[in-house]
């Protein structure tokens, strides 16, 4: 090989050194824009996940105080219907004993009824007493004393 072909393999080769440095920077460059934007991407994607997570936990944050209110007012439900039982068996019993009560009181009133219509009875003149009284009295106005 003589002068001008080496001269023209080393210019060939540093041509292509050159072009080797110029693509790598390049290309260099072009990572660091491709990361940028996948950072700046990423950034933004966190942003607005994290703007939907705190949406999404701020209305689990509230039905859960919903729920917690509506399990006390359950609880309050619960408790009036169980006092309401209470008060539902307190009064069955005295409605229970009010009849009872009541049927001893008509027992009653008719014995002392039918006592009544028997004292009634016995104490009614019979036509033979009456037709007696009569007489008498018939006889005292007769015979004036």
């Amino acid at each position: 090989m003589n002068n001008d072909q080496i001269n023209e393999l080393l210019a060939l080769m540093g041509q292509q050194i050159k072009g080797q440095a110029e693509l790598r920077e390049t290309s260099d460059r072009r990572f660091a824009q491709l990361t940028d934007v996948m950072v700046s991407g990423f950034l933004r994607l966190e942003d607005r996940l994290g703007a939907r997570i705190d949406n999404v936990s701020a209305r689990v944050d509230h039905l859960t105080e919903r729920v917690d209110n509506l399990t006390e007012e359950v609880k309050e439900i619960k408790e009036d219907v169980r006092e309401v039982k209470t008060q539902g068996q307190e009064t069955n019993r005295r409605l229970g004993n009010v009849f009872e009560h009541t049927g001893q009181l008509t027992e009653a009133s008719k014995a002392t009824g039918m006592r009544l219509s028997y004292m009634e009875e016995a104490q009614q003149p019979t036509n033979a007493e009456l037709d007696a009284r009569l007489r008498a009295v018939e006889a005292q106005f007769r015979n004036p004393s």
